[in-house]
């Protein structure tokens, strides 16, 4: 009986999951259902939120994930959400070509419009093509996929076989023809390409990659009544296309054919019927040829009709946003943009532009709004570069470094991240790596500005100077207002040491622009030529002058550093610090100030401040460390070495300095010999790390191996105080007195440390 009730219940239970099943599903298929009539009404709203209600009904629904790709291709939204649910509805509906078809147009788009740095986005639409066409040898998406991807490898022969093969299939096909038409283009046979072409628009006169390639033709071979002809013929064919009447606005635009331009325009802003959003469109185009006045004209125009679309409202009131940022109207800006959000909260674009205006003010703020927005966009190149700006302005060296690599890795002709990188690499003097990002800027561009002086800034660290001066003179030629060349020259000046003409250069810069770089650059100048007052004087005058500049206020604090005035430095460093609690570089000098100026109390908090800012910052525990190795705190000094060793345990200098205070302090001399032979593989030219090696091998009473490191240390270095020393103390411990009063001595005669001066003397009192 019992098991009759419990089979009666397993048996109730399955059918209560199977119902349960079934509803979801059903449930699921009328959300698809509702998504493709809202997608069909261009609700894409509505039609996004039914196709995720299926997902979430039915997380293995590959229509669903398909519709919902489809829905953001179609309103032009983020193509990498569409890519993310397309590659959901392949691995769902793994014999659907039409999902795969549309996968690999996304990456051929990635690869050829978006810049993709990699080879991946063709490699994945290559593996498409040639899945589809293993599938199935006469796929007609397949060959037209494999064609396009030989188009783009310059394979003309390859790609000329397979859009035979895809006309045989269908010879009616524009996108074949088109395609067809491309190679022979490329191939000089002009005549063939423009019957293929022409043919492919009377077969679909809506196929606008077909006039685009046309007019392309057209233009190579200096027919431009033709070129003009083609564009005319478009916009017949699609009346109602904002895209079709700028692209013969532009055409008239490089004519010079103003009146003619402006006709082809007119309709955008007459006809709301035909163009609901095309004041929008003429506004892009003034704005793409930068005419800002007439494209603010249209915008407002179009704003002030747009009250019935929410949607274009917000756009109208984005590119005015935009405007004035281009005007440099930073405030009114900021403002625009937090009115958009008012009424589009999620609005990613605004939210960007508002957390970009907002860093100089809030950059921990401005933080994370981006990392909010990368996470919704990972694949978005301009949020990670954008996210890495936020990073640098809240001192994250190292992680905007790493977001502008992958903002430069996604997009193979996005510059921007390059150049911060190549900044970056400029600014810690690792100018090897510098030429190696100015050459990458300028493959992309080779007439770029900043990829030139970024290229002659990296000689002139390399001391490749007259290369640098060809350069910065062909630069400051083109761009004679061009403030970093003028640096740059001034700097190469100072470099081959013409005084003169290099602070004649920078005094200018600084009086024209106020730029501080150049006021530093004068500051070197002087030091160059051992004028410290002068450069002391310099700095103190212009904070004087603008007491209010922290940048100053730091030039002049490294300055008194370089000038050995270390109680004005920890001065101008507290100061600093005071405004700035969270740099941890100001306690890193603040630190080093102190120490230098005898006060190591003082010195180990910074430097613990300085750790405690940054948690992962090598230097600062470094540092740390050897300020209590020198005050005398020898267990404090051995934990931090310990901390460094855990940020980094390939650091030759903590392991050596811990393998020594463990040696003089009864740690583990095994421990301390494993950490400096380990030391010395990785520096084997290193003499300090060889006698710390030496010095634990006495330790250990291996005497013999300790006097043959100090005797070759000493032969080598023959006025090293400390190698004397304990070169003496191995012999005093082999026995041969006389041998190591004279050692010991010779160590006393090269002015030794004072605690090295003591322990000399305590040995000399042994043998006395």
């Amino acid at each position: 009986m019992t098991l009759h009730v419990n089979l009666c219940s397993i048996l109730a239970t399955a059918l209560l999951l199977s119902s349960c099943s079934s509803f979801k599903q059903a449930s699921a298929d009328r959300y698809v259902a509702e998504g493709k009539r809202r997608l069909e009404a261009k609700d894409y709203d509505n039609a996004a939120l039914a196709f995720r209600k299926a997902i979430q009904k039915n997380p293995r629904l590959g229509e669903a994930y398909y519709q919902l790709a489809l829905t953001d291709l179609e309103r032009g939204g983020d193509i990498s959400r569409a890519l993310v649910a397309l590659r959901e509805a392949m691995t769902l509906m793994p014999e659907n070509e039409d999902v795969k078809k549309r996968l690999a147009e996304i990456y051929l788009f990635a690869y050829v419009y978006q810049g993709a740095v990699e080879e991946y986005p063709l490699q994945m639409a290559r593996g498409i093509a040639q899945s589809l066409l293993q599938q199935n040898p006469n796929s007609y998406p397949g060959l037209m996929l494999r064609g396009q991807v030989a188009l783009i490898e310059n394979q003309n022969p390859e790609a000329a076989t397979y859009f035979e093969k895809a006309l045989a299939l269908n010879p009616e096909s524009p996108e074949a023809l088109a395609g067809m038409g491309t190679v022979y283009q490329r191939a000089n046979e002009t005549a063939k390409a423009e019957e293929l072409l022409q043919k492919a628009i009377a077969l679909n006169p809506e196929f606008h990659p077909a006039y685009d390639a046309l007019y392309s033709l057209y233009m190579q071979a200096g027919r431009t009544t033709g070129a003009e002809a083609i564009l005319r013929k478009r916009i017949e064919a699609l009346p109602t296309q904002p895209s079709a009447r700028t692209a013969l606005a532009f055409h008239h635009f490089r004519q010079r054919q103003t009146n003619e331009m402006q006709q082809a325009l007119a309709p955008l802003s007459e006809d709301a019927a035909a163009y609901p959003g095309g004041h929008l469109a003429a506004g892009d185009f003034y704005r793409g040829i930068g005419k800002i006045p007439e494209a603010r004209r249209y915008y407002e125009d179009g704003l002030s009709r747009s009250a019935a679309s929410a949607e274009l409202t917000t756009e109208y009131q984005k590119r005015l946003a935009h405007l004035l940022l281009i005007e440099g109207k930073r405030e009114e800006a900021e403002k625009a943009y937090a009115g958009i959000l008012e009424g589009s909260p999620n609005d990613p674009e605004s939210r960007a532009r508002r957390a970009l205006l907002n860093m100089e003010k809030d950059a921990a703020d401005s933080l994370k709004q981006f990392e909010a927005l990368v996470k919704e966009s990972p694949n978005n190149p301009l949020l990670q570069y954008n996210l890495g700006l936020a990073q640098l302005a809240n001192r994250q060296s190292e992680p905007a470094r790493t977001s502008f690599l992958r903002a430069s890795q996604m997009q193979r002709n996005f510059l921007e991240p390059r150049l911060a990188l190549a900044q970056m690499l400029l600014d810690t003097d690792r100018y090897r790596e510098v030429q190696q990002y100015s050459s990458e800027i300028l493959s992309i561009n080779p007439s770029h500005p900043q990829g030139r002086y970024y290229r002659s800034a990296a000689l002139t660290g390399l001391g490749n100077l007259t290369e640098a001066r060809k350069i910065l003179l062909q630069l400051l030629k083109d761009y004679p207002q061009f403030r970093e060349a003028h640096l740059q020259m001034a700097f190469l000046d100072l470099a081959e040491r013409s005084y003169s003409a290099a602070e004649a250069r920078l005094r200018n810069i600084y009086k024209e622009s106020g730029d501080v770089r150049a006021l530093t650059g004068i500051v070197e100048v002087h030091l160059a030529q051992e004028f410290n007052t002068q450069a002391l004087k310099l700095a103190q005058d212009e904070l004087t002058r603008l007491p209010a500049d922290p940048r100053i206020r730091l030039l002049l604090a490294r300055t008194a550093m370089r000038v050995k005035d270390y109680p004005l430095a920890v001065n101008e460093f507290i100061r600093l610090a005071e405004r700035d609690q969270n740099w941890d570089y100001l306690y890193l000098q603040l630190g080093m100030a102190h120490q230098l100026n005898g006060d190591l109390p003082r010195a180990i908090l910074a430097f613990r401040r300085a750790s405690q800012i940054t948690p992962d910052s090598l230097e600062a525990m470094l540092r740390l460390a050897y300020a209590f190795e020198v005050s005398g705190q020898p267990k404090e000094a051995i934990a931090a070495y310990r901390q460094a060793l855990a940020l980094n345990p390939n650091t030759p200098i903590a392991m050596n300095n811990l393998a020594y205070l463990l040696a003089e302090h009864g740690g583990d001399l095994d421990e301390a010999l494993k950490l400096a032979q380990t030391a010395l593989q990785q520096v084997p030219q290193q003499r300090y790390i060889a006698d710390t090696v030496g010095w634990v091998f006495l330790k250990k009473n291996d005497v013999s191996s300790a006097l043959q490191i100090f005797n070759g240390l000493v032969r080598k270095y023959p006025d090293e105080a400390a190698f004397r020393y304990h070169l003496g103390a191995g012999l005093l411990q082999q026995g041969d007195r006389n041998s190591a009063r004279a050692e010991l001595q010779a160590a006393l005669e090269r002015q030794p440390p004072p605690e090295m001066e003591k322990k000399i003397r305590a040995l000399l009192a042994q043998l006395s």
